[in-house]
């Protein structure tokens, strides 16, 4: 088996990818299902604020265009606006994800808790086979042993972190500041939290869906704004944060400007949602102070700064729990041999002792039992042997592997041979 890795990133995120952040749980569940019957034996799908990655496990001689077309297919996104990895660039960037060095902050916290519930979610829906679940469970460790043997996580930087202190470069300080928060998702709790621990005079939620607003006000100290009227807030506001999740831009021109015009000092945003909130009018008009993702990595590279030094640390980890990987892996493969081989074996001896106690027990009947299981355990491997395909090369492995002594025999061997030499001597 081989492991596909179908993603789009924030790198990569183009208005075309959109859909792909907003699909449903149920539309979700269909792509799944799709892939499951069409081209992959297991399926775990990965998606944070930043990215939608889904781990197939598919047979080796699947081609990554077979993987994009079904994908496509399902989800109704054309090829160029998904790409895939595979096999060992996927498992390597797998690691690099849980261990957050492909974080747009590196050293994040969220992401390792999103890549075990991602591997979670696929036990529960059953999509999760045995090497997605040995790769994510390696990968894990490689995490959490990056967060308690390095300093990769040393400080609280996330993307909301990086946010609000982007705002506070603006503004001065967000002490008595009145800001507001468009979206109810993990980032816009996490904002809504630092602005209140921070000391913000006033921080207002708002959400297409007002209970989900009213949620993250109760949870947080927030005052919820109705969806329908909230851009009349923004007058008064110093700081407006965007993180929805909407697959389309959410603030026109025509909605917010004339609302802010009469503002002394240019409205800040700070719109960290993919796609963007903010349409391009607005983005450019001289009553605001737009802030998007291209600012958000530029700031990030300047926090990452004491974290970089970290990184080879980091890889060291990496390349111990994937070389770990490997051999859980060939181990995995010989103890799945050894099962089919004993099942097989174990099919013949029990149809074949059916047969014996069926009859008289006797010297002949046992001796025919005992060659008739041998006979019908090797056919197959004699059958093979013989095939003039089959290279001399194998047939003398498989030849030893039946003949020789294991290396633990062969030491007790030497260690018999040492007692007896030893006694004879004294």
């Amino acid at each position: 088996m081989a492991i596909a890795n179908v993603y789009a990133t924030y790198r990569e995120c183009t208005p075309s990818t959109s859909p792909l952040f907003s699909l449903t749980g149920e539309q979700k569940r269909a792509v799944i299902a799709y892939l499951m019957d069409s081209v992959a034996r297991g399926c775990v799908w990965l998606q944070t604020c930043n990215r939608v990655e889904l781990y197939l496990s598919v047979s080796e001689d699947t081609e990554p265009e077979a993987v994009l077309s079904a994908f496509s297919r399902v989800s109704a996104l054309t090829c160029s606006c998904v790409s895939v990895r595979w096999g060992d660039e996927a498992e390597s960037h797998l690691f690099d994800v849980a261990t957050t060095l492909d974080s747009m902050v590196v050293g994040e916290h969220q992401i390792l808790g999103q890549v075990r519930d991602a591997m979670r979610e696929a036990s529960v829906r059953g999509t999760l086979s045995g090497d997605l679940g040995l790769l994510f469970s390696s990968a894990i460790r490689a995490g959490r042993r990056a967060r308690a043997e390095t300093a990769i996580c040393k400080g609280n930087v996330s993307m909301a972190s990086v946010a609000v202190s982007m705002a506070e470069a603006y503004v001065g300080t967000l002490s008595g500041a009145r800001c507001f928060v468009l979206g109810a998702g993990k980032i816009s709790r996490m904002i809504a939290t630092i602005l209140a621990n921070k000391g913000a005079g006033l921080v207002c939620v708002t959400n297409r869906t007002d209970s989900r607003a009213a949620d993250l006000a109760a949870a947080t100290g927030a005052v919820a704004v109705p969806y329908a009227s909230y851009l009349s807030h923004l007058a008064a506001c110093d700081v407006l944060f965007c993180a929805s999740s909407a697959p389309h831009s959410l603030i026109h021109g025509p909605d917010i400007l004339p609302a802010i015009a009469a503002r002394q000092i240019p409205l800040v945003i700070i719109d960290i949602a993919i796609p963007p909130d903010v349409d391009a009018e607005v983005r450019n008009a001289g009553e605001v102070r737009y802030l998007g993702m291209d600012d958000v990595r530029a700031h990030t590279r300047y926090v990452e700064s004491s974290r970089i030094g970290q990184i080879p640390a980091v890889r060291s980890i990496i390349a111990h729990e994937r070389a770990a990987l490997r051999r859980a892996a060939c181990t995995g493969g010989s103890k799945e041999a050894v099962a089919d081989i004993s099942s097989y074996v174990e099919a013949i001896r029990k149809d074949e002792l059916a047969r014996l106690v069926s009859g008289p027990l006797t010297q002949e009947t046992v001796d025919a039992f005992s060659r008739s299981v041998v006979k019908k355990a090797f056919y197959h491997l004699y059958r093979n042997i013989h095939d003039g395909s089959c290279p001399s090369g194998l047939a003398c492995a498989i030849r030893d592997m039946f003949v020789m002594p294991c290396a633990e025999e062969k030491s007790d061997d030497h260690v018999s041979q040492d007692k007896t030499t030893t006694a004879a001597t004294e």
